[in-house]
């Protein structure tokens, strides 16, 4: 308990915001970026103590479906700003329908101001849904399935936790995120279904000759996710 108060002070105090720093909205770039964003490798780069704090939350709603992306960065007098992506599918491709080639190529953007309140109260949401509780170590995690990520770099320590499975019914904080996302599409229902072996999954993939598709696998850590592209 003492240790969710201390991040949830850190989280609700954070004095310095930056940019964004997300995979880019390209369908062809994700290969070289997904999982770098995925496991925070921009996050760690900055996390020292005398730099900015983060928050990142991700929605692997099947990846060659729809994902979601949610970064917090938070202002002088604990104002913040809410970065909101998403990629959702079209046939075989992450695109965002709208008519025209970038738009099939490109994800959803918005970005939403929110006030020290706002603020407060989702990462209230966060810590009581176990952020940084104990972690999954050793949990796997798979591009065809559902799941939660968050990453945080608070007072120059990067940890993460990561919901999936019975899990992922203590989040408190998605339908806060969903009410405040400016891109106004409700967030996937979430899926426990077992999966079939992926190794089984991509070899049929291959036999009907789609070579659009994505997967990967991640290993969780106590501080880390590792992830790699499966082919």
């Amino acid at each position: 308990m003492k240790t969710r108060l201390v991040v949830l002070l850190f989280l609700t105090t954070v004095l310095a915001a930056c940019q964004a720093q997300g995979p880019a909205g390209n369908r062809a770039d994700f290969r070289y970026q997904w999982l770098s964003y995925l496991q925070g490798d921009d996050m760690r780069a900055t996390c020292r103590a005398d730099g900015p704090d983060r928050l990142r939350l991700i929605y692997n709603a099947d990846f060659n479906k729809e994902i979601r992306t949610y970064d917090l960065f938070i202002a002088d007098g604990g104002t913040g700003v809410l970065d909101t992506r998403r990629w959702i599918s079209s046939g075989n491709l992450i695109s965002l329908s709208g008519g025209s080639l970038s738009s099939l190529l490109d994800g959803q953007t918005g970005q939403v101001s929110l006030s020290a309140e706002q603020v407060f109260e989702l990462t209230g949401l966060v810590a009581e849904s176990g952020f940084p509780g104990p972690v999954p170590v050793g949990a796997s995690l798979r591009s065809d399935g559902y799941f939660w990520a968050g990453l945080a770099c608070v007072d120059g320590v990067f940890g993460i936790q990561v919901w999936q499975g019975d899990a992922m019914r203590e989040i408190r904080f998605a339908g806060l995120l969903e009410s405040w996302d400016p891109i106004a599409a409700p967030l996937p229902a979430a899926s426990s279904a077992s999966l079939p072996p992926l190794s089984s999954v991509i070899a049929a993939n291959r036999r009907n000759k789609d070579a659009s598709l994505l997967y990967y696998e991640a290993v969780v850590e106590q501080a880390a996710i590792k992830g790699r592209w499966r082919s």
